[in-house]
């Protein structure tokens, strides 16, 4: 589906147009179902009994990754087309409503990840829209490795994570995330290599894993990099942390050289 949406003769506005759709049908049948019809846009939690918000997918967490994408989409849109939105009333109201209904539906999905996801790439898209910034796309690398090692000597000095997790009304633990995952790690896999491709929840082990834990019958790790560590070890890990380094470049250079012409 992605191929074919590229292989358009303007690729950047069929992405758009994918995307303004995709809003249309999410954003406000979600609202409509958690107001109108709680019994389909809500869940309660199979541990706490805890009442979620779902909307439209099947998880609260799948809602909140829906807001996320149409929030950077509509972020990025009004900050490379503003000019072209405030001249167009119907577009300027289509555009605000579905701004203010996304807005709702992440103060009610209460998602931490979503939420932080957002604020880090909305930073992002405000700070690349400053020329300054732009003519220096070359430092970017060393931009980056910078931020990342003054963040990891403020959070030695100063518990910087502790007090994000703590902000977000989430414990240290991660919600006893953090001990399943040593169990995991302690659990004896390849550290090269891994189990093997999408292998590690399978068979013996996870019968194994199932009889001796006090979590239940949990089938993945919570962890996005630990799942591809035990599925194919550091190799496995390595490679998936070029794609991503590779994709961020990319990105920068797109966001930082210029915009492609996609405001249908």
């Amino acid at each position: 589906m992605i191929l074919i949406i590229l292989t358009e003769a303007e690729p950047g506005k069929a992405v758009s147009w994918i995307i303004r759709r995709f809003a249309y049908l999410t954003v406000p049948l979600s609202v409509v179902l958690i107001k109108y019809f709680p019994q389909y846009g809500t869940q309660y939690d199979n541990w706490s009994g805890l009442r979620m918000i779902s909307g439209v997918t099947g998880s609260k967490n799948e809602l909140g990754m829906i807001c996320l994408i149409n929030a950077y989409y509509y972020f990025w849109y009004v900050r490379s087309y503003k000019k072209n939105i405030i001249g167009n009333n119907k577009q300027a109201i289509n555009t605000f409503i579905i701004i203010g209904m996304i807005v709702w539906l992440f103060l009610q999905v209460n998602s931490s990840t979503a939420t932080v996801c957002f604020l880090v790439g909305g930073g992002f898209l405000l700070f690349s829209a400053y020329a300054p910034v732009r003519r220096s796309i070359r430092s970017i690398g060393l931009y980056f490795f910078a931020a990342v090692f003054f963040y990891f000597i403020i959070d030695w000095s100063f518990d910087i994570k502790g007090m994000i997790i703590k902000s977000l009304g989430r414990n240290e633990t991660l919600t006893d995330r953090a001990f399943i995952w040593k169990a995991l790690l302690d659990f004896g896999t390849n550290p090269w290599i891994g189990t093997g491709f999408e292998s590690f929840w399978l068979g013996e082990r996870l019968q194994r894993l199932w009889s001796s834990w006090e979590w239940g019958q949990i089938n993945q790790a919570h962890n996005g990099y630990l799942e591809i560590y035990l599925n194919q070890g550091i190799i496995g890990l390595l490679l998936f942390l070029i794609i991503g380094a590779c994709s961020i470049i990319q990105i920068c250079s797109i966001s930082f050289l210029g915009k492609a012409d996609i405001c249908a």
